[in-house]
């Protein structure tokens, strides 16, 4: 995470301060070999991209490095949470009810052997937890608590089988997201 930061502040990308560092290898993420090549498979990825429900925060054509957010709040916020990350660690750290969360993904494309392609997707999940409400300058406001919430992997498969169902045909996507019972 610090060298994400630390990269961005260098190269000026402008990414959000939650932003995972794909090549850090967080818990969680995860990198497909692709057949194409990455001038080919990057539009691609674009156009899937604005097609998901995912706000695009940050592009880097040159590095092939976009960053998007997805936010979820709703009565079952703690129910989809704990399906895409590691709730008892963070009930450990003290966090409490759920009522939204956030994951932040950061998807690299870099050039693998023989002509393909490398797509990296790490993500950064916050959760969000809305206090007791407090007098604050004459105004009733809420407290809110933001946690760090380690990632199962799940989101980041979701989001690549996603992506894979909108760039490539039916059977390819079997075979790249290595589901079962692929030939």
């Amino acid at each position: 995470m610090r060298r994400a930061l630390v990269l961005a502040t260098m190269l000026g990308c402008g990414l959000p301060a939650d932003a995972p560092d794909p090549a850090a290898h967080p818990r969680g993420a995860i990198a497909r070999r692709l057949p194409e090549a990455p001038e080919q498979l990057w539009p691609a990825l674009l156009v899937a991209l604005a097609a998901e429900d995912v706000r695009v925060g940050r592009t880097d054509a040159v590095r092939r490095l976009v960053v998007v957010q997805w936010r979820y709040t709703g009565p079952d916020a703690a129910r989809r949470l704990a399906d895409l990350a590691d709730l008892a660690a963070a009930r450990a750290e003290g966090l409490g009810a759920v009522s939204a969360f956030t994951v932040t993904y950061a998807l690299l494309v870099a050039p693998a052997g023989g002509g393909g392609s490398l797509l990296e997707i790490a993500s950064s999940i916050r959760a969000v937890e809305r206090g007791e409400a407090t007098l604050l300058g004459g105004v009733l406001q809420p407290l809110t608590f933001t946690t760090e919430v380690p990632s199962r992997g799940t989101a980041e498969r979701g989001l690549l089988g996603r992506l894979a169902a909108a760039i490539y045909p039916a059977e390819e996507v079997l075979l790249l997201t290595g589901e079962p019972g692929a030939d």
